[in-house]
C-alpha cells in the first residue's frame, strides 16, 4: 500500500508550469491547488449554495428575450434580464437574450446567455444584480468567490467586483442614485450613497483575471472563458451587489459583452457551474417580478385573447362599480407594496375587458395588494349581465 502524502507549507508554493496544477496542504491541514497562472484555491466538496437569481440568463420577462431591447439609465439600474440591472455613463445600452439551442456555441456548454451593447455613443456600461439581505447576513466576514463566463466581440478588458451596500443606507433599498460618476477610460465609477466597493482579498491570486484596488481585471477574448476572484465581505454589510463593469470606452453599436454562468458562493474553492432545475429557478425570480403573460412575451396592451389574462365572472350587472376581484400571485412576492400595472388584452388601454360583449370596463384600478396578490376593482360597461367573462392582464414588479 501507498500513500499521498503533502508537506505542511506556510504559505502557497511556485505556481508549476504551464498546462500542471499542484496540489498542496497549507497550514492547518486544507488542500489547496494552484494552477499555472497562479491561482491558488482550496479544495472542496459538493458546490455550495449559489445566491445569483437567474444566473444562467434564462428568463427576460419585461421584454421580448430574443430582441435587442435598448435601455438608458445614466445614474440607476434598468432591469433586463430578471435580477440584472443595467447602467450606461451616456445613452444608451441594449440587452439581448442569446439561445444557442440551434447553434451550440464552442466552448460554452449553456443554453443561453445575455448579450450587452452600447448604442448612440461610446461610453461604459456596469451590469448588476442586487442580492436580498437575508441571503448576504450569513457572508459576513466570510471570504466568497464570485464567477463569471465571459467573451465579447473583440479583446476588451472588464472588471469583476463586488459591492456592498452598509452603513449609512437601507437593508434592500438601492440608492436612486447608484452611480454618482462613471469617469473616464481607466478609471472606476464613483458609487451612490451608503455604497462601496469590496476590495479583493489580499493573497489570493485571481481565476484568469488580476487583482486591482476595487475589482478584478478581466481581459476578455472572443471565447467563452471562466473569471473568478475571491473577497471578504465586510461585517456591516446589508446587501451584497456583483458588479462587471468596463474598464474603458465601449465602442457604439458594435461593442458586445457576453456574459453566462455567474456564481456569488460562499468559499473561496473554484467550482463548475451548477444550477437548480428551470422550475426552481423561475420560481426565485417570480419572488421579484410575475407576469400573467407567457414567459417569453413582452408584456402590453392588446396582445390578443387568451394569452394567459385572468378571467372571472362579471360580480355586476349594467353600469355598476364592483370591486374585490381577487387575483392570485404564482409565489409569493419578496415585499408587498410592489409596483402593479393592468393591461387590456383586446385593447389598447388599462381597462378591465368584458370578453362576452367586447367591450371596456371603466375606472380599472388595483387595491389591497399583498405578498399573495391583489384586488381589481372597475365599473362593468352598460349591458353587462352578471356573470359575463371579464378578463385582464397583469405583471408585479418587486425588484430590488
Amino acid at each position: 500500500m501507498s500513500y499521498f502524502v503533502h508537506n505542511d507549507q506556510s504559505g502557497a508554493p511556485s505556481a508549476p508550469a504551464t498546462g500542471k496544477s499542484m496540489l498542496y496542504t497549507q497550514t492547518g491541514g486544507r488542500l489547496h491547488c494552484i494552477n499555472a497562472s497562479g491561482c491558488d484555491y482550496l479544495v472542496g466538496g459538493s458546490a455550495p449554495w449559489n445566491v445569483i437569481r437567474n444566473s444562467g440568463f434564462w428568463f427576460a420577462q419585461r421584454q421580448a428575450p430574443g430582441s435587442a431591447t435598448t435601455y438608458s439609465s445614466t445614474a440607476g439600474r434598468a432591469i433586463t434580464a430578471d435580477g440584472w440591472g443595467l447602467g450606461n455613463s451616456n445613452a444608451s445600452a441594449t440587452y439581448q437574450r442569446i439561445d444557442t439551442s440551434a447553434a451550440p456555441l464552442a466552448g460554452f456548454p449553456g443554453r443561453f446567455y445575455g448579450q450587452f451593447g452600447k448604442i448612440t455613443s461610446n461610453g461604459k456600461l456596469a451590469i448588476t444584480q442586487a442580492i436580498e439581505g437575508s441571503e448576504c447576513e450569513s457572508l459576513r466576514g466570510r471570504n466568497v468567490r464570485l464567477t463569471i463566463q465571459a467573451w465579447a466581440d473583440s479583446a476588451t478588458q472588464w472588471q469583476l467586483g463586488l459591492l456592498s451596500l452598509g452603513v449609512g443606507g437601507s437593508i434592500d433599498v438601492m440608492p436612486a442614485t447608484f452611480i454618482s460618476n462613471y469617469n473616464g477610460a481607466g478609471t472606476d465609477p464613483s458609487l451612490g450613497t451608503a455604497l462601496s466597493y469590496v476590495a479583493p482579498t489580499a493573497g489570493r491570486t485571481g481565476d484568469n483575471c488580476t487583482a486591482a484596488t476595487n475589482s478584478y481585471s478581466c481581459n476578455l477574448t472572443t471565447t467563452p472563458q471562466r473569471f473568478s476572484g475571491v473577497f471578504t465581505v465586510p461585517t456591516t454589510a446589508f446587501n451584497l451587489i456583483p458588479i462587471i463593469y468596463s474598464n474603458g470606452l465601449i465602442t457604439a453599436a458594435s461593442g458586445l459583452l457576453n456574459l453566462a454562468e455567474v456564481m456569488l458562493t460562499d468559499s473561496e474553492e473554484i467550482y463548475e457551474y451548477t444550477n437548480l432545475g428551470m422550475a426552481c429557478e423561475f420560481q426565485r425570480v417570480a419572488r421579484f417580478y410575475q407576469k400573467s403573460f407567457a414567459l417569453d412575451t413582452l408584456p402590453a396592451q392588446n396582445v390578443g385573447a387568451n394569452t394567459g389574462e385572468d378571467h372571472f365572472p362579471s360580480p355586476v350587472a349594467g353600469a355598476t362599480a364592483f370591486s374585490g376581484i381577487g387575483v392570485q400571485f404564482l409565489t409569493r412576492m419578496f415585499k408587498a407594496g410592489v409596483t402593479l400595472t393592468l393591461y387590456n388584452p383586446a385593447a389598447a388601454n388599462a381597462q378591465i375587458r368584458n370578453v362576452t360583449l367586447g367591450t371596456d370596463c371603466t375606472g380599472s384600478t388595483i387595491t389591497a395588494n399583498s405578498e399573495t396578490g391583489f384586488w381589481v376593482n372597475a365599473t362593468a360597461p352598460t349591458s353587462t349581465v352578471a356573470g359575463n367573462n371579464l378578463a385582464v392582464h397583469w405583471t408585479v414588479d418587486s425588484e430590488l
